[in-house]
C-alpha cells in the first residue's frame, strides 16, 4: 500500500470568485524527510523568508525557478484551478483534493494524509467528510484507505507546507499574468500539473 502526504494551501477567496487556487504538493512518506531538506535547502541558498509575500520579489523567484527545475524523487506539484466560480471555500477544497486523488491509478490502494494551511477542527472534518463522499461516488471506491485531513497552525512548521503556500503566490502571479511569472510558466510550466475545473 503506497501512503502520500499532501500538503496544501489556497489563494484567491479575495476575488470574489474570479478566481480561486488550489496548490498540493504530493510527497510519497518513504522521501518525506528527503524533500523537507529539499525545500530548506533552497529556502537557505535563495534566503527566502517564511511567508512568500514577507519575500522580496527577486528572492520569491529565485526560489520558484529552483523548485521548477529541479527533480525530487517521490514529490510531484498540482495546481486546481476555479474561474467564475460561486463555490463555497470548504467546498472548492474538497472539490479540488477530489480532482488530485482522481488522477492516481485506479489500481492502486492509497492511504491519503493530508495537511492544509491553517484550518481548523471543524474544517478539516468537513473537508475530509466531503471529500470522502465525492470518492465513494467513483467507480472504485475503497481505493482510497485511511483518509485524513488535518489543519496546520502554522506554515514554519513544515518546509512543505511553505512551498504549497509560495506555488499559490507564483500560480496566483500567472492566473494575473505578471511578466516575471509568465516567463517562468513559459520555461518550467511543464513540470506542474495544472488541472482546471469547470462549473
Amino acid at each position: 500500500m503506497k501512503q502520500l502526504h499532501l500538503y496544501v494551501d489556497e489563494t484567491g477567496q479575495d476575488t470574489k470568485g474570479e478566481f480561486f487556487l488550489v496548490a498540493v504538493v504530493i510527497v510519497e512518506r518513504h522521501f518525506r524527510e528527503q524533500a523537507e531538506r529539499f525545500c530548506q535547502q533552497i529556502e537557505v541558498r535563495t534566503g527566502k523568508r517564511t511567508k512568500w509575500t514577507k519575500t522580496k520579489k527577486s528572492i520569491r523567484w529565485s526560489y520558484i525557478e529552483e523548485v521548477l527545475q529541479a527533480e525530487v524523487e517521490g514529490m510531484s506539484i498540482k495546481i486546481v484551478e476555479f474561474r467564475d466560480t460561486e463555490m463555497k471555500y470548504l467546498n472548492m477544497m474538497a472539490q479540488a483534493l477530489y480532482e488530485v486523488l482522481r488522477q492516481f491509478d485506479e489500481e492502486k490502494t492509497l492511504r491519503i494524509k493530508i495537511y492544509v494551511d491553517a484550518l481548523s477542527k471543524t474544517q478539516a472534518k468537513r473537508i475530509g467528510a466531503e471529500l470522502r463522499q465525492r470518492l465513494q461516488n467513483t467507480k472504485q471506491p475503497g481505493r482510497i484507505w485511511g483518509l485524513s485531513v488535518r489543519g496546520i497552525r502554522t506554515e514554519a512548521s513544515s518546509a512543505l507546507l511553505r512551498l504549497a503556500d509560495a506555488l499559490c503566490g507564483f500560480a496566483r502571479a500567472v492566473a494575473q499574468k505578471e511578466p516575471h511569472a509568465m516567463a517562468l510558466w513559459r520555461k518550467y510550466g511543464h513540470r506542474l500539473h495544472w488541472i482546471e475545473v469547470n462549473n
